[in-house]
């Protein structure tokens, strides 16, 4: 199944950075070594504020450190893209460019903390409930996380499967 999977280019171009610095197991996504890899340091503050801030010269993510662990990484995959794609302070932005860069790094979290390269060499269970355990598990993201990346893959697989499957001469006899 899930040779039918497509990836889009934003997530081929986050294969290929991570592949490019040697993150190639899920192993590979320990924060320390991300942050040292990317050169963003980590600030841990109980209730912080979580946000990134960078320039030309420094990146900084600040993390709660009163969450759990896998709280805290989804967090530092939603604020690593932040210096890795976007330019400039966001507080002085258009609301709709800050939503623009706010859904991008979302959907970049989704790819860096479960990089589909990585999940497609595990031997996945057949019941969704347990996939996103493992997934979970594997990745260490909350069962909400991985659930999401989950069905978004599931979802990739249906359309794909409908548009090269036989919807597509039922719709030509219409």
């Amino acid at each position: 199944m899930l040779h039918m999977y497509y990836k889009t280019a934003f997530e081929e171009k986050i294969e290929h950075l991570f592949k490019s610095k040697g993150i190639v197991q899920p192993e590979d996504l320990c924060l320390e070594k991300l942050s040292d890899l990317f050169k963003v340091q980590i600030v841990y503050i109980p209730n912080a504020p979580q946000r990134a801030m960078w320039d030309d010269n420094l990146s900084v993510i600040f993390l709660d450190s009163a969450k759990t662990p896998a709280e805290v990484r989804e967090v530092f995959f939603h604020e690593l893209a932040h210096p890795l794609l976007h330019e400039g302070n966001q507080l002085g932005m258009f609301p709709e460019f800050r939503n623009l860069q706010e859904n991008q790094a979302k959907v970049f979290q989704l790819y860096a903390a479960m990089p589909f390269f990585m999940i497609k060499k595990l031997d996945l269970p057949s019941e969704d409930r347990l996939i996103i355990g493992l997934l979970s598990d594997v990745f260490k993201v909350t069962h909400g996380l991985a659930k999401k990346r989950w069905y978004q893959i599931k979802q990739r697989i249906y359309t794909a499967q409908f548009l090269c499957g036989s919807a597509i001469p039922a719709l030509k006899r219409v």
